[in-house]
């Protein structure tokens, strides 16, 4: 099915358009591109007003967050299902560009685990204590976040774990300076001991 945007005046498929539940197509006139786009502009234009209404009603978004989060648990979590649903695994590496230290890291979904890093080194949370201060005297600019190895969706965590261990143990014999502060002890098996 196609649908020609109002804004942009092109002919796209109904993908290319967000829903609008009053819309007799059920979808919104201008397709995503357009209103992105707009947005960006709008934000650009007015971004001193949002940021002063953001700061004077802080308490009250909150506020309102927690009770959407509160009244839509299962709603939530069967979104947060279907947007990780196949993301692939992996091992990652995060490397400062200044210094060449390394930390090694594994998820079950690699596509939003970078975000969870940034997301806790900009709060200035971030549960490994070297890493943040890398952040806090280089920036996102100084850490450089590369994909190891690639495994497939559902790849069992402790797979993962496995190999993360063994790609720490090797960094350390190589001598090679890392922010990881520990070994996942129950991850150590034989093959690791004999490198």
């Amino acid at each position: 099915m196609i649908k020609k945007c109002t804004k942009c005046s092109v002919e796209k498929p109904f993908s290319e358009f967000n829903k609008a539940k009053r819309a007799k197509t059920g979808l919104r006139s201008e397709c995503k591109s357009c209103e992105n786009q707009y947005q960006r502009q709008h934000y650009q234009n007015n971004k001193d007003k949002i940021r002063e209404y953001y700061q004077e009603n802080k308490e009250k978004i909150a506020e309102a967050q927690r009770q959407y989060r509160q009244e839509n648990k299962e709603k939530i979590a069967e979104q947060t299902r279907q947007y990780t649903k196949g993301l692939p695994a992996g091992i990652y590496r995060i490397t400062n560009t200044e210094t060449g230290v390394v930390y090694i890291g594994c998820s079950t979904q690699l596509p939003t685990r970078w975000n969870q890093h940034k997301r806790h080194l900009k709060k200035n949370k971030h549960r490994n204590g070297l890493l943040q201060k890398a952040y806090n005297e280089y920036g996102l600019e100084g850490l450089k976040f590369e994909v190891i190895k690639e495994y497939p969706a559902y790849t069992p965590f402790e797979v993962l774990e496995r190999e993360e261990t063994k790609l720490i143990l090797e960094h350390k014999i190589k001598g090679i300076p890392m922010y990881n502060l520990s070994i996942k002890i129950n991850s150590i098996d034989e093959n690791h001991l004999t490198l």
